[in-house]
């Protein structure tokens, strides 16, 4: 097996649901959120947790071990996860393979809450962020992206108090992270695709999964819950993390915002960007991602 760090936002969950207690190892029975929460508060590291075993297929980073790789990416979220140790391997289960939307997200069984306290932050700041909405519906739109043209959405545009309402959201996690002044806690923001630029330059048809990019960006558009377009706030921008094909096909439409949760992290965006191009300098990186070319 090869040794490998990757982001956790870089792998994709190969099931459509787990349960919220892991079930071998040092640590059995215990909820997955209360692992969570002893990474958030630093009583344990990343290192601490056994690495995951990851396999690539379909263009992707797939994992099989879908609670840990949970674990990880709320960390990342919360605060803002390294890359993470894993195993690199040619294990497939096709049996165990039942993910319906590509490993974007996955549902958690046994009441549906995986414990801890600092996953409840998070989801109430998503809950107080939907019901500030009010009641707009937006599930009776049909979206189809690739191929064809673009719907074009009512603008769903937050108040600013919205803003500040989630920041105080997530000020206690200021005092658990007190010691890393540099990182900014999560903002959920809702922004028109046209603000955001690309961090890759090329998208390749070969690779390219099309019907889970329409998949994708129907979430985005008409889900009441949708798992939030991670994006980085930097050198005063906005760029997209990791989905630059969700983003092109959401550029096609006009009038439309998408929630996004906001990193403000230049050290990590440029990091992001210079992956595989470590000779690109700051100037070169701050005047791109306006455009991405789609090849065979």
């Amino acid at each position: 097996m090869t040794q490998r760090r990757l982001k956790p936002s870089d792998i994709f969950y190969s099931q459509d649901s787990i349960m919220n207690r892991f079930r071998h190892g040092q640590a059995a029975r215990k909820m997955i959120g209360e692992t969570l929460d002893d990474l958030v508060e630093r009583r344990i590291t990343v290192e601490a947790i056994p690495p995951i075993s990851v396999t690539f297929r379909f263009g992707k980073w797939i994992s099989f071990d879908n609670r840990r790789l949970w674990v990880f990416k709320y960390f990342d979220l919360l605060c803002g996860c390294p890359d993470i140790p894993v195993q690199e391997t040619h294990y497939w289960n096709d049996d165990k393979y039942s993910t319906e939307n590509g490993g974007i997200s996955i549902r958690i069984r046994g009441n549906g809450k995986p414990g801890g306290k600092w996953y409840d932050i998070y989801s109430k700041n998503l809950e107080m962020y939907k019901n500030h909405l009010g009641g707009q519906n937006v599930n009776n739109y049909n979206c189809s992206f690739v191929p064809g043209p673009a719907n074009v959405l009512t603008s769903l545009s937050p108040e600013p108090k919205l803003k500040q309402a989630s920041t105080q959201r997530f000020a206690q996690l200021i005092n658990v992270n007190q010691n890393q002044s540099n990182r900014r806690i999560p903002t959920l923001m809702m922004l028109d695709p046209i603000q955001i630029r690309y961090t890759k330059d090329v998208i390749s048809q070969l690779s390219l999964d099309w019907p889970q990019v329409q998949n994708r960006c129907r979430e985005l558009l008409t889900s009441n819950n949708p798992t939030p377009l991670a994006v980085y706030q930097a050198f005063e921008a906005y760029w997209v993390q990791v989905e630059n094909e969700a983003l092109w096909a959401l550029k096609q439409g006009r009038g439309i915002k998408v929630s996004c949760l906001i990193v403000e992290d230049n050290d990590a965006f440029v990091d992001c960007v210079r992956e595989g191009k470590p000779w690109l300098n700051i100037s070169d990186i701050v005047r791109s991602g306006y455009e991405i070319q789609i090849v065979d």
